[in-house]
């Protein structure tokens, strides 16, 4: 289970490395997103008077609020595709507005960062919880339930739910975040919107270098050259 999880994770952070160029699969996460929140608040067993647009936008505002809302839409018409075509659409217009803002090579630059972060953030959080529930499931025995049938059943949900989370995060993260110049350092760091930090520094090296060649010290397996030291 850990070792197809783990692949994953490698996979995504080697794509920021080495690609350095995230913008389709941004839109494709945030194009699911929005689809995926339209699909829960606007039921398609019911009408469009029925359905929870305040939750919706709501919901959609934790990324970024659209500007118009229930009254903008004429609810005796309206179809749950119209409505995710026109959130859709505000979506990406601020988005491609904030990349006309930053340009688009400081941009593509603020996806990997971001990525990064929320991809070893989540993950470390993962595998504390995997720990915890390796540490737990010999319990389920007592309950006549097979321990390797729940362990797997469980860590499949608590998978789906990083995947989600990382999707959630990052989204988020890149229409608050943005680049901040220190005047006493030369590097960039990124800042969300409440100012914390969100991306750390440049590491400072510590010890003996690690070659380009010598497996990278993250505990990837890879070379250092085609992970943290691409």
């Amino acid at each position: 289970v850990m070792n197809k999880q783990r692949e994953v994770i490698y996979e995504q952070r080697t794509r920021c490395l080495e690609e350095r160029n995230l913008r389709d699969q941004v839109l494709g996460i945030m194009e699911d997103i929005v689809r995926g929140a339209v699909e829960t608040f606007a039921d398609k067993d019911t009408y469009p008077e029925e359905w929870d647009l305040d939750g919706l936008f709501k919901y959609v505002a934790q990324f970024h609020p659209v500007s118009w809302g229930r009254e903008d839409l004429d609810l005796s018409t309206l179809t749950r595709e119209e409505l995710f075509e026109k959130l859709w659409e505000s979506i990406q217009d601020a988005y491609e507005k904030k990349e006309k803002e930053l340009g688009s090579e400081a941009m593509r630059e603020l996806e990997c960062l971001v990525m990064l972060q929320v991809v070893d953030e989540r993950w470390r959080e993962h595998l504390r919880d995997m720990d915890y529930l390796r540490e737990g499931i010999g319990l389920r025995a007592i309950g006549q339930k097979d321990p390797l049938v729940e362990y797997k059943r469980e860590a499949y949900v608590m998978w789906q739910k990083v995947m989600d989370d990382i999707r959630e995060d990052f989204v988020k993260f890149m229409f608050h975040a943005r680049f901040v110049e220190e005047p006493a350092r030369p590097q960039l760091k990124v800042v969300a919107g409440g100012g914390s930090e969100i991306a750390a520094s440049p590491r400072q090296r510590r010890g003996k270098k690690v070659g380009r060649n010598d497996p990278c010290p993250c505990g990837s397996g890879k070379k250092y050259k085609k992970c943290c030291g691409g």
